[in-house]
């Protein structure tokens, strides 16, 4: 599994991620990527070491803390907006179905078609590819796959089943 953490350099203009953020802010492309299905307004602040006067709008309309993120929207801190890229959620409507993976492979083909491109790597491998289109539809068909970032914790514990045998 592939975990990005970002980190920002900034001042009172330019948003500073946590440091255990695993967005991506991208000056360059103008996006921050790595957001999770279902991640709602207030979830997303928190990613930041100082929320105060970060907007997160739909359109003209400002959304409210509990409201879900999709792909598209514009998170703005003073003068700077960011394209809001949901993981899998490639064309922004706020889902992820057979659209999104149509707009991947659309996009692969290189087709003229509307597609948020960093919410198209759903394996996190840092490439746009068909392993992502194909991960997507195991994600689709309940398989076990999961889109998105997370963390994992880890013990080196040992476990003892019941009736072992010590002497083995």
């Amino acid at each position: 599994i592939t975990a990005a953490y970002a980190s920002v350099s900034g001042s009172a203009e330019s948003p500073v991620l946590v440091e255990s953020s695993k967005l991506i802010l991208n000056d360059e492309s103008g996006y921050i990527s790595r957001i999770t299905l279902g991640t709602t307004k207030a979830e997303l602040l928190t990613e930041f070491t100082d929320a105060v006067g970060i907007t997160v709008k739909n359109g003209e309309t400002e959304l409210a803390d509990g409201d879900a993120i999709a792909s598209g929207y514009t998170l703005t801190i003073g003068d700077k907006a960011y394209t809001c890229a949901v993981t899998g959620d490639t064309n922004g409507d706020g889902s992820i179905n057979l659209s999104d993976v149509s707009a991947i492979l659309k996009n692969l083909a290189g087709w003229d078609t509307p597609v948020h491109v960093p919410a198209i790597d759903v394996n996190l491998d840092n490439k746009e590819n068909l392993g992502d289109a194909s991960h997507l539809l195991k994600y689709l068909a309940k398989w076990d796959v999961f889109v998105g970032v997370f963390d994992v914790e880890y013990s080196n514990d040992r476990i003892v089943a019941e009736n072992e045998d010590e002497n083995l």
